[in-house]
């Protein structure tokens, strides 16, 4: 039998194809899977590559230094970095998913900013578009914005990008000012750096020099050599502008032809922040210009153009120069921001001329206010600044700030309409909150910033100490105001008695006030306040008229009277209708002028001698007795003292309460007691609490003394059992 051969059997065959099939197919499945999972893996590798770039694309609007938004077609913000609040003032809750815009541009803008939206989306124009318009911030400010909006390629969404150029923009309008002052001057003014290369010319240049602004940018100031100078010359000029003093010379220059000329020239340096020279400005003139030129340009740069107020750089010029002053005359400075609140609303609503009209009645009115050495300022579009130099005591800041803020309540009028400039005032006061100029007006400003939390017009100190000071003096100054019309004040008496007998021998009238509010208060408490704020004129003639009717009182009830004293402030005795007043109170009270003594202190003896002596030497004349008080705490003159018509001399607490202990108290007593006594006056001696004092009193022979060992200052009433009935 014949064997056939294996390929060539088709049971083998079909058996052999199927297995390709099936290797083919194995491989195909296994290209399959290698293909899948490699897919998956790119898109794996895809996917975290673009959370990648998203975050770092976040990463960057985030941290972006412009304040930038995502803007959907319908203008709403779906996105924004937290520069936008800091720029607007408003929260991602109030931005985010609404047509922020509306609220925040400035209407006048809105619609250009729409318009300018949908045609890039029209367009669909990817390139960056750049345009300005304002906002109002949420504290009302106006503020102008520079935007660059670009389509978000595949979308109808846009991104803007938001930089403030308020600053920048009035820096501009500033400098634009500046520099058509002085390209516009008659006379040479010339920019070099600090190696001499020149970096700006004005028409005057080019006229006496005979070259243009373009062949003299980039050359150096050697171009005008004329060789008249030789090399001291010009060292010595060097060497003057390098140590940052002002150079002045007249020199001779060439011109472009050959020619020279004679010009007055003078060269400053300028300095940046941190006090290095960087440049020299040099401007030369004839000499009958000269004085102008300086005046302008020292006018430009330390004054403001509007209100004519001396500007930022004055004012710390000024503050600067008091320090040391007040440094050694143990005294104050106050430096306070006045902001104008909602100026821009002023603006927008009657017109700019009426603002700039406002800020020059308010810059005249507080300079009505301040005294002579005080300065005012404007240190910004609605701000200005004031520095109280010489001040006494901190509550003179508070009557100044009051003053102010009545003062501007008063209505502006322009063109018809009343304006009310209401404001808020920062304050910072030398040496307690800082002793560096700069530092005071920050301090200002950061209490002014303080002070808009608050109602309109009212004021804020930098420390919380001041405040509470302030807050205090403002207090008392209000109850005060009242008190006197509520008849809340009452006159105490404190008798004082003869050394020798011990008898009565007067009394000296002490004002009291019995405060609803605050109680009984002691005069230490609210006499310097009354004197601060002048109160103590009209609470002093109250004084005077109580004191005459209740000794008519007494004369009425038949009591044996004895004289009484009324204290009178240097405040009263500087009103020209004292001397008037008096005689008038005495004359129309019916009483014997020979029972009223006034006392006066040292101090104010020798404030204007002259006019004292002649009001003293009136009362004199009348029958009144006069008194001096605390003597020996002042700085009186004795050979003036024996000039004035003065009775008696009360001896300050200050020398008898340790007279049992100390001798040189009891050596000035005796002293005083003697020269007294020589110019045939009588002495009383203050605070006389123990018999020792008063032993020791009699034995330097002093007349009468005053004080708790005999009584203290008791009611009208209670000085009724210490009188007796007249015969």
């Amino acid at each position: 039998m014949k064997r056939v051969a294996a390929s060539d059997d088709p049971h083998e065959q079909t058996t052999a194809k199927l297995k390709q099939q099936i290797r083919e197919l194995q491989a195909h499945d296994a290209e399959r899977a290698r293909s899948t999972s490699e897919r998956t893996s790119e898109l794996e590798a895809s996917n975290a590559a673009l959370r990648e770039s998203e975050a770092q694309y976040r990463t960057i609007f985030d941290n972006s230094e412009a304040a930038t938004l995502i803007i959907e077609e319908d203008m709403t913000v779906s996105l924004m970095n937290a520069k936008v609040e800091m720029l607007t003032g408003y929260s991602k809750a109030e931005i985010e998913g609404r047509e922020f815009w509306t609220k925040a541009v400035v209407p006048d803008d809105l619609e250009r900013m729409k318009a300018f939206h949908a045609l890039r989306r029209e367009r669909s124009d990817a390139a960056p578009g750049r345009y300005e318009f304002r906002i109002r911030d949420k504290q009302g400010t106006i503020k102008d914005i520079y935007g660059s909006v670009a389509l978000i390629p595949g979308t109808r969404k846009s991104v803007a990008s938001l930089t403030d150029i308020t600053d920048l923009k009035k820096s501009e309008q500033e400098m634009k000012k500046l520099s058509l002052a002085v390209q516009g001057t008659s006379d040479w003014v010339l920019i070099a750096d600090r190696s001499g290369i020149i970096e700006y010319v004005n028409h005057a240049v080019e006229e006496m020099s005979g070259f243009t602004k373009e062949e003299l940018i980039g050359q150096k100031t050697s171009i005008f050599k004329s060789g008249k100078h030789d090399a001291a010359f010009f060292q010595e000029m060097w060497n003057n502008i390098l140590a940052g003093r002002t150079y002045r010379t007249i020199m001779i220059n060439r011109r472009k032809s050959g020619e020279v000329f004679e010009i007055y020239h003078t060269i400053t340096p300028l300095k940046d922040e941190k006090g290095e020279i960087t440049h020299f400005v040099a401007t030369s003139k004839d000499l009958t210009q000269q004085r102008l030129l300086e005046e302008r340009v020292y006018y430009l740069a330390y004054y403001d153009g509007l209100t004519g107020l001396p500007n930022t750089a004055l004012l710390l010029d000024r503050i600067k120069q008091e320090v040391p002053r007040a440094e050694y005359r143990k005294r104050q400075i106050a430096v306070m921001a006045v902001d104008i609140d909602r100026f821009s609303f002023i603006n927008e609503t009657f017109g700019t001329t009426a603002g700039d009209e406002v800020l020059r009645e308010v810059g005249r009115r507080l300079s009505a206010i301040i005294r002579d050495g005080d300065t005012v300022a404007r240190l910004g579009r609605d701000k200005f600044g004031i520095m109280l130099a010489d001040v006494a005591q901190s509550q003179d800041i508070v009557l100044v700030v009051n003053k102010i803020i009545s003062t501007l309540q008063h209505p502006v009028r322009v063109s018809g309409t009343d304006i009310t400039a209401n404001v808020y005032i920062g304050i910072s006061v030398y040496p307690q909150d800082t002793v560096d100029a700069a530092e005071l007006v920050k301090n200002a400003d950061i209490a002014l910033v303080k002070s808009q939390v608050q109602e309109l017009n009212t004021y804020q100190f930098f420390t919380a100490d001041m405040n509470r000071m302030a807050s205090t003096f403002a207090t008392l100054h209000k109850s005060l105001f009242h008190a006197l019309a509520n008849g809340e004040f009452v006159q105490y008496y404190q008798p004082y008695f003869d050394v020798d007998t011990r008898k009565l021998a007067g009394m000296e009238a002490l004002i009291r006030w019995n405060s609803p509010e605050h109680g009984f208060v002691y005069p230490s408490k609210f006499i310097p306040v009354l004197e601060e704020t002048r109160m103590i004129i009209n609470v002093g003639k109250w004084c005077v008229k109580e004191t005459c009717r209740q000794i008519r009182d007494w004369q009425r009830k038949g009591y044996a009277l004895v004289p009484v004293s009324v204290n009178l402030s240097a405040v009263q005795f500087k009103q020209p209708d004292i001397g008037d007043f008096l005689e008038t109170t005495i004359r129309e009270s019916g009483i014997d002028p020979g029972l009223l003594t006034f006392e006066l202190t040292e101090s104010t003896l020798m404030q204007n001698p002259e006019q004292i002596r002649a009001l003293l030497i009136r009362l004199k004349a009348l029958g009144i007795s006069v008194s001096i008080d605390d003597f020996g705490t002042g700085y009186s003159s004795l050979s003036y003292l024996k000039k004035l018509p003065v009775d008696n001399i009360k001896i300050d607490i200050s020398f008898v309460r340790d007279i049992t202990t100390n001798a040189d108290d009891g050596a000035i007593v005796s002293s005083i007691v003697s020269m007294a006594h020589n110019l045939r006056m009588k002495t009383i001696a203050e605070g006389v609490e123990t018999e020792e004092q008063l032993k020791i009193l009699n034995i330097l022979r002093c007349d009468m003394v005053q004080g708790f060992y005999f009584s203290k200052a008791v009611p009208a009433e209670t000085v009724e059992a210490m009188l007796t009935k007249a015969e």
